[in-house]
């Protein structure tokens, strides 16, 4: 499977990448830095099977962005990963079609036992 992960934080992304390829060697993950730099990857990039995304970077508003994945990706199944773990993003974050929500406080235990059950 191909994974896509959206962060502009370098630190972020290889440590989301680590923990994918531990839970299996043959995943394969494409990187974004920025909102424009993922959506260049989607619509290049067909056999995307999960998309790993923090609300907040250049060129993603929240959930406008959310809504754009939806209606241009409606397929590609999206975890969001996000400093915010307050209740009414996540309600906000999983009405908008998302099949996880992961906050970026959360240790890589946690983070790794739940990406595996939404793969």
């Amino acid at each position: 499977m191909k994974i896509l992960i959206a962060d502009d934080h370098w630190v972020v992304r290889e440590s989301l990448k680590q923990v994918t390829k531990s839970l299996n060697k043959n995943y394969r993950t494409v990187e974004a830095s920025s909102f424009q730099d993922a959506l260049e990857i989607l619509r290049n990039e067909p056999d995307i099977g999960l998309m790993l995304v923090d609300l907040i970077m250049p060129g993603f508003n929240e959930f406008d962005g959310l809504r754009l994945l939806r209606t241009e990706f409606p397929e590609i199944p999206i975890v969001v990963i996000s400093v915010h773990d307050d209740p009414d993003h996540v309600f906000k974050a999983i009405s908008h079609g998302v099949i996880g929500y992961i906050p970026k406080s959360a240790d890589a235990k946690l983070i790794k036992k739940s990406l595996s059950q939404v793969i």
